[in-house]
């Protein structure tokens, strides 16, 4: 192969991959207001009766929990989800949204 066919095949390759990012819609940008969800769980927690490891267990299931949700919907929902604090206005806020997922995650275990 000659350096012209190279060339002429890196560009068609480069319009290719340019065409298909600009086709991919843009993240919709959500917040999650962590500080609030974690005292939550935490002032949950503390009220019950459990001892000091289950409480750290039911803690940690909420946390992993969290994670794996967040993870899924960013997917499914092409979000790119930040802290509250982050953001300055406008964002839409999905705190509620993944403390009632966590809960019936956690429930299903």
């Amino acid at each position: 192969m000659n350096p012209l066919s190279y060339l002429i095949n890196a560009c068609i390759t480069l319009c290719l991959l340019m065409g298909y990012h600009l086709m991919q819609k843009p993240p919709i940008v959500v917040t999650v207001d962590m500080t609030a969800l974690t005292q939550a769980w935490i002032a949950g927690l503390a009220q019950s009766t459990y001892s000091e490891g289950e409480t750290q267990e039911r803690l940690s299931q909420r946390v992993n929990a969290l994670e794996n949700i967040m993870t899924s919907l960013g997917k499914d929902n092409n979000w790119l989800i930040l802290a509250k604090p982050s953001v300055l206005q406008g964002a839409p806020d999905i705190t509620g949204l993944l403390a009632e997922k966590v809960e019936e995650k956690v429930h299903e275990q």
